[in-house]
């Protein structure tokens, strides 16, 4: 029947051939428990359970996955949304995967969170799978200024400064800022920071009353921090505390108020003087600049205290001046910048116009180079002074200036004597108000008036800073002025004399000479 079953014979060969029957052919009902649902689907896909941390206050991009080998993914679907946070819509990104972002709520704080989602196919939807989220978080790192200053603030104003709040740690640092009295708080005063956010406020200071105030910005969520805070009331002009001295200068006794105005605008002055001085009636001080105003004793050489009333700027205040006995100058006193005519000081000798000549000081008074009163060397800053053109009532000093910046400003001091606690004499600078400056280049000039005639004055020139700070000067020089009419008339007749006495003395001898046979 089939080759080589002739050698298959006897029992064994039709048992061997009875097996081989049955494992070929199929048992009865077989074939109809195999293909009886030839059509049935596959399953959905399997999704995956998912495991997050996310830091307090930022969003996370979570992945989704799933498991399929019969039909492809179609997307994802959130079954249970999260306890407190918030998820975007899942975005699928083929084959198999997803994405959806998580934004933990605002305030949350360290805890845990979940959702669950589901995975659909074209078998199905998926069972859900949870996805875990774990929020963690680092301590918060509060930064507040450590000061704030709020400077002069006029009578009747206010000023306003920023202060800003930030946090640079983790976590959320809140809390309310509360202010000293004098100042307030625009808005809502409570602060909410998250990771790296900054608050910004509005701090205003209004002050009650003239004079200084000081005090702390607390942080109730951060009692650690503090923020000083610092201004002054102030009048809108600044006047001389305590009392003016009247120096003695040229025969006289004078001096001057220094008034600053405070206000953005220009004041017109009203001066009032006692019965002892007199001063200008008026005067005009600059926004935010200042005036000197020249007070002068009048009447008796006597020691007397009076005042001078400053009217301006919806204000009106008095400044005491004080003014000592007037000190007769001797032959001893020479060295005193004061001195008569009858003493004989050493003067500045100058040749033309006085711009650059010899230099000498005053007896009594530091050379260039030396130290001076206020620790500065004199001269130091300057190649010359000169004093030239005397009359009866001016004179001009100039000076050149090695490299004057011409931001700067510059002005005429004259020196003064008032009589200490023991009645001795101690010299002053003083600045001279009467002075008409003029800066050209290196050099500068001023001409210098109302000085009174037949004295010796002691001058020198300052150059100041853009803060009003003596920064260079010259040495002290003294000026004469001349005396009018009397001082030149003795010496005309000398020279007459002398001139007549000559012609006399000739006439004798050229008549003895005649008489002895002398042509």
């Amino acid at each position: 029947m089939f080759p080589g079953t002739s050698k298959i014979s006897g029992k064994w060969g039709k048992w061997l051939l009875v097996c081989l029957l049955v494992a070929i052919l199929p048992a009865p009902g077989m074939g109809q428990a195999k293909f009886a649902y030839p059509n049935q689907p596959p399953p959905p896909p399997e999704p995956y359970p998912v495991n997050v941390e996310v830091a307090r206050g930022q969003a996370v991009w979570i992945k989704l996955s799933a498991y399929s080998l019969t039909s492809p993914i179609g997307r994802f679907r959130i079954k249970r949304p999260p306890k407190g946070g918030k998820l975007g819509t899942p975005q699928f990104v083929p084959p198999d995967s997803g994405l959806v972002r998580y934004e933990p709520p605002a305030g949350y704080g360290p805890g845990e969170d979940d959702f669950s989602y589901t995975v659909q196919s074209d078998a199905g939807v998926s069972a859900p799978a949870d996805v875990h989220i774990k929020v963690t978080d680092t301590d918060p790192v509060f930064l507040a200024p450590s000061d704030i200053e709020f400077g002069d603030v006029l009578a009747g104003q206010s000023a306003t400064k920023a202060l800003q709040l930030q946090n640079i740690g983790g976590g959320l640092a809140e809390g309310t800022v509360q202010v000293p009295v004098g100042w307030s708080v625009e808005g809502d005063a409570s602060y909410h920071l998250t990771r790296g956010q900054t608050q910004n406020f509005n701090i205003t200071f209004t002050p009650t009353k003239e004079g200084t105030f000081t005090g702390d910005i607390a942080y109730t969520g951060n009692p650690e921090r503090a923020t000083d805070l610092n201004g002054r009331e102030v009048a809108p002009l600044g006047l001389p505390e305590g009392t003016v001295e009247l120096g003695q200068a040229g025969g006289g006794r004078l001096g001057t108020i220094h008034v600053e105005n405070r206000t953005g605008t220009t004041q017109e002055l009203k001066l009032t003087a006692g019965a002892h001085v007199e001063t200008d009636g008026t005067a005009e001080a600059p926004a935010k600049g200042a005036v000197d105003i020249v007070v002068r004793a009048t009447g008796d050489d006597g020691e007397f205290q009076d005042r001078v009333t400053v009217e301006g700027a919806g204000m009106m205040a008095d400044v005491t001046v004080h003014a000592p006995a007037l000190v007769i100058a001797t032959a001893e006193a020479a060295s005193t910048p004061s001195a008569t005519p009858s003493a004989t000081p050493t003067r500045t000798e100058e040749a033309g116009n006085g711009a650059g000549g010899a230099e000498s000081s005053a007896p009594g008074l530091p050379p260039p180079g030396e130290e001076s009163e206020e620790g500065m060397q004199t001269g130091d800053m300057i190649m010359a002074l000169g004093v030239g053109n005397v009359s009866q009532n001016e004179a001009e000093v100039s000076a050149n200036f090695k490299g004057a910046p011409a931001a700067r400003s510059y002005r005429v001091e004259f020196q003064t004597v008032a009589l200490d606690a023991q009645g001795m004499p101690v010299a002053q600078w003083t600045p001279y108000p009467d002075a008409t400056m003029t800066v050209n280049g290196q050099s500068a000039s001023a001409q210098v008036q109302h000085l009174a005639p037949g004295q010796m004055y002691v001058m020198r020139l300052v150059g100041l800073d853009g803060n009003g700070a003596v920064i260079e000067r010259t040495a002290a020089s003294g000026v004469w002025t001349a005396q009018p009419g009397r001082r030149w008339t003795w010496q005309w007749a000398l020279v007459a004399a002398a001139g007549f006495g000559g012609v006399w003395i000739w006439r004798r001898w050229r008549a003895s000479n005649t008489r002895r046979g002398y042509r």
